[in-house]
């Protein structure tokens, strides 16, 4: 996959359920001091092709020192991408990032009051009228610095977390889409939609189901619509290419595939959704997939995964966001993502009676 450079633990924002708000909180959300020499290090020395600057919040960095993070990777040969927030994507920011070529991956659950869960304070755990007015007002910031990046032409893509906040509601689940198809429409290359685990705002897998089927039937309707996981999942189903997004291929917590992170010490640690306790492990040298072999043991009705038709293209789910937040588990999502995948392979099958799904080599 790619190397994920986060120099940065700590956040300008207070979004509900984010899974790495007890690292912030063990920081007391002062970033750790870095060292972009030895970030710079660390990353050269690994054969991976893409890097994703990412954190915690990367915009705190002091932007002399971003770009000279930047220009060391793309000097190495490194293809790179930045993850933010969008509250500083300001105009300075803006010019150095499409100077330079960096795709832009921005968080943004939706416009308005659709975003109100991403609070304008860290760790807040009562917001009153005062919070929620300063969430406005720095949504509408973000919306701004969003607007301003597709007009001067900095490629962008957004990853969406759904909850009760935003799609909670037929209501708000169409002002999501009226939103993201009118964003699609002038420019976004890709849109992330991903199902909020751990907070208590969480959807119920009932709801969820019919989220994702209102999301997929509204990415099929325009090709400009590069909306995943739907397309991912489709691609899955046809082809054996890598399995997408990165929590349908097997994952050992203590040695991701998908994120091979490295810390502002120049450390190398793993992907931080499955550090809900904290605590960002140091990645392990070998990796093993003995989550993937408890659940295909363990009958279905007792929350494994044996004999399912989809352990190929989904192998448990991602491991954080399990039943009781025990990695050991199988995702708690398992009926949307079965349910997804049905409804994928009626659609195709009815498009063309031949279609069959790839028979993929299971990978654990």
């Amino acid at each position: 996959m790619s190397l994920t450079l986060k120099p940065i633990l700590g956040c300008n924002l207070g979004c509900v359920g984010c899974y790495e708000t007890e690292i912030f909180k063990a920081n007391g959300n002062r970033p750790d001091p870095y060292d972009v020499d030895k970030v710079l290090t660390a990353s050269l020395a690994k054969p991976d092709e893409g890097v994703t600057l990412h954190g915690g919040e990367i915009t705190l960095m002091p932007l002399s020192d971003l770009v000279r993070l930047i220009d060391g990777l793309q000097a190495g040969g490194k293809r790179v991408t930045m993850q933010t927030n969008g509250t500083l994507l300001r105009e300075k920011l803006r010019r150095e990032l499409q100077s330079r070529k960096v795709h832009v991956g921005v968080s943004l659950n939706g416009p308005d009051d659709l975003n109100n869960d991403r609070l304008a304070y860290p760790h807040t755990t009562s917001p009153d009228a005062r919070l929620i007015e300063a969430t406005r007002r720095t949504t509408a910031r973000i919306l701004a610095n969003v607007e301003a990046a597709l007009q001067e032409g900095l490629e962008l893509s957004i990853i969406t977390v759904l909850a009760e906040g935003n799609a909670g509601t037929s209501e708000r689940l169409e002002r999501l889409i009226t939103w993201a198809a009118d964003l699609s429409d002038r420019g976004i290359k890709s849109w992330r939609w991903n199902l909020k685990f751990g907070s208590p705002d969480v959807l119920s897998v009932e709801r969820a189901v019919q989220v994702y089927d209102t999301l997929m039937t509204a990415t099929w309707a325009s090709k400009k619509r590069a909306w995943d996981p739907f397309r991912e999942w489709t691609t899955n189903l046809a082809t054996n290419e890598s399995l997408a997004p990165c929590w349908m291929a097997p994952c050992d917590p203590y040695h991701t595939d998908a994120v091979h992170a490295i810390f502002g010490d120049g450390s190398e640690g793993n992907c931080l959704r499955t550090a809900a306790d904290g605590v960002a492990y140091q990645r392990h040298s070998d990796r093993v997939f003995l989550r993937q072999m408890i659940l295909k043991q363990i009958e279905q009705e007792q929350g494994g995964c044996k004999d399912c038709e989809y352990w190929a293209y989904c192998h448990g789910g991602c491991p954080a966001e399990t039943q009781d937040s025990d990695w050991r588990n199988r995702t708690q999502w398992c009926e949307v993502i079965k349910h997804s995948y049905r409804r994928i392979e009626d659609t195709l099958s009815g498009l063309d009676p031949r279609w069959k799904r790839v028979e993929r080599v299971e990978l654990a």
